[in-house]
């Protein structure tokens, strides 16, 4: 496990730009061909860093359950103490655009504004007040550009390796039966606009809404596992944590819109999520870390546990 956490959390870890995107899908397929699994790629029409891939894993057309998660990585934030809530859309959003806007705003104005104060202050001559001006407009197009792109976070081995490499050792577990029932997904955009997870949607047009999808979001650290699930489904959240031997706290929570919506689940209306992470004073799931150097570690007993939980409970062999 150690290697493969090298191998794609640090050495293929930056997976935001489409090059990087797909030198991660080349890679992370072969372990899974390795295994017998067939796979696809499905694309969509959109061009540039818009541009969604999607990596389908095993008998998609026969499934009944589909376990899937987040490859690509997001951008570098500023923001100190940044806190992802997993289970809880609005709030991440909420943060998100905090830690994203605020600080190359701040910075560009900033920049500006001591540029401006020194070009009135201090008498120029030509040549430097074209410096001068030349570093107003670089830095201004710098905070633009963060603004609207930002830039490629270096580690991310909580979101998502750990949760890529726990569908890959589910995968080494099922046997031919189950290989006919149970079906990986890789899906893109998790950083944005959640294009994938509607990609599925465009992919399963007719039978979306009758699987069951699971999805696995920074399983790779924390006290806390947690089972988000939608009405319906309380059934399979509960059978999933008499299915944990793991050693952390484990419970499950039901989601309303205001938990799926801006997650992938908000488009698969049969979707439970499974996430680990700590409580904050008001019990709500937090992930600390992600996005920033500090994505540098997991917990791979966390891997190993998940991937047994969801194997026991959707694995005829078990």
């Amino acid at each position: 496990m150690e290697d493969l956490l090298v191998k794609y959390g640090i050495g293929l870890g930056r997976r935001f730009s489409q090059n990087q995107k797909k030198e991660f899908l080349v890679a992370i397929s072969q372990e899974f061909t390795q295994l017998g699994y067939p796979i696809k790629f499905a694309n969509d029409e959109k061009r540039g860093s818009r541009h969604s891939t999607n990596l389908f894993i095993g008998n998609i057309a026969a499934a009944k359950t589909i376990i899937f998660t987040h490859y690509d990585t997001g951008s570098h934030i500023l923001w100190p103490n940044f806190k992802y809530y997993p289970l809880h859309g609005e709030k991440s959003m909420k943060t998100w655009r905090n830690a994203t806007l605020i600080p190359p705003l701040v910075l560009t104005l900033i920049a500006i504004a001591a540029t401006t104060v020194l070009m009135n202050t201090i008498e120029l001559n030509g040549q430097t007040r074209q410096i001068l001006l030349t570093g107003l407009v670089f830095f201004g197009l710098l905070g633009i550009s963060y603004l609207a792109t930002g830039f490629g976070n270096r580690y991310n081995l909580n979101k998502n390796t750990a949760s890529v490499l726990a569908l890959l050792e589910i995968a080494k577990k099922l046997s031919a039966e189950d290989r006919d029932k149970i079906a990986f997904m890789l899906v893109d955009h998790g950083n944005g606009d959640n294009m994938g997870a509607q990609m599925i949607r465009l992919a399963l047009p007719t039978t979306y809404d009758k699987r069951l999808f699971v999805f696995l979001d920074c399983i790779g650290r924390g006290d806390n596992v947690r089972i988000g699930y939608v009405a319906n489904l309380a059934i399979n959240a509960r059978k999933m944590k008499e299915n944990y031997k793991g050693k952390k706290q484990i419970d499950t929570l039901e989601c309303d819109t205001k938990r799926t919506i801006y997650k992938p689940t908000y488009f698969l209306p049969q979707s439970m999520t499974v996430s680990c992470g700590n409580l904050d004073e008001n019990k709500e799931l937090t992930v600390g870390g992600i996005n920033t150097g500090k994505d540098n570690y997991v917990e791979t007993e966390n891997i190993y546990d998940i991937a047994e939980m969801i194997t026991r409970t959707f694995a005829n062999k078990n």
